[in-house]
């Protein structure tokens, strides 16, 4: 339905911006002409932002199904915390102030500064697991958080790895936070 909407509030925007500028011949503002750019440029603004939020929330939507597909063909390991190893790195990054932008925060700019420094938090387990004829490797993707926060989870058995049954090499750690 958003997508609907955001196609025909695109229409709407360029028929008010066509109107606006073909009405505008005699080189005139009036307060109609101004009325209809500023609602055809609103309304052309916000169907392009329905249709990206669409598309974001359909790619999205498809890799959640491609990950649940994935489970259902995945065999289920739970961690087991002695043979983990953590890996963590943690570093500062700087990055553009949000407020330096914002409405509020632009009438005051001279006093806010340009970057601010923000901590990023990054860790991984590696995982050995023995089978009867093998023994395999594994190591998780890049999780959010510090080393602490990630045994804790590995202790209360939140840390659910899945295995490929047919490619030992296609694997994928879930952490459930909740």
């Amino acid at each position: 339905m958003r997508f609907i909407i955001g196609i025909g509030l695109i229409i709407t925007g360029i028929i008010a911006l066509v109107f606006a500028i073909v009405k505008d011949s005699s080189g005139s503002i009036n307060l109609f002409i101004m009325l209809s750019f500023l609602v055809g440029s609103s309304f052309l603004r916000y169907g392009f932002v329905s249709f990206l939020k669409r598309i974001n929330n359909r790619d999205r939507d498809k890799a959640l199904r491609n990950l649940e597909l994935f489970k259902t063909k995945c065999f289920q390991i739970q961690l087991d915390f002695e043979k983990c190893q953590f890996k963590g790195n943690d570093f500062y990054n700087e990055v553009e102030n949000p407020l330096k932008n914002n409405m509020i925060g632009s009438q005051y700019s001279f006093l806010i500064e340009d970057t601010i420094t923000v901590q990023e938090l990054h860790s991984c387990i590696v995982y050995e697991f023995s089978s009867e004829n093998s023994k395999h490797r594994y190591i998780s993707q890049p999780f959010s958080m510090n080393v602490e926060t990630l045994k804790m989870y590995v202790l209360q058995h939140r840390v659910i790895l899945y295995v490929n049954r047919e490619k030992n090499n296609e694997y994928y750690f879930e952490v459930n936070r909740f």
